[in-house]
């Protein structure tokens, strides 16, 4: 969606439509962001973005998911509490 930059300031509005596959995917990412499984989802040009949770922001990886089984691994996580685990204050 770079290409909605360019719209800024026109009163033109663009929406991204997904495939049935896709929405099923980004509304996962989504379940997992709620449950603090993953830091953040996202989606552009009809490809689904999860960022990980990280003890720092260099930790943090994108990752680009193609596959709802791609999602599982998240799922069965426990909730990561990096300022805990790593003595963060």
């Amino acid at each position: 969606m770079r290409q909605g930059i360019k719209l800024q300031k026109t009163g033109v509005y663009l929406n991204e439509h997904l495939t049935k596959k896709n929405a099923d995917i980004a509304k996962e990412a989504r379940s997992l962001r709620k449950d603090d499984k993953i830091k953040a989802t996202w989606t552009r040009n009809c490809k689904i973005f999860i960022r990980l949770n990280g003890a720092t922001p260099e930790d943090e990886k994108v990752l680009v998911v193609r596959e709802i089984g791609e999602l599982e691994q998240y799922k069965r996580c426990p909730v990561q509490n990096y300022p805990l685990l790593y003595g963060i204050d």
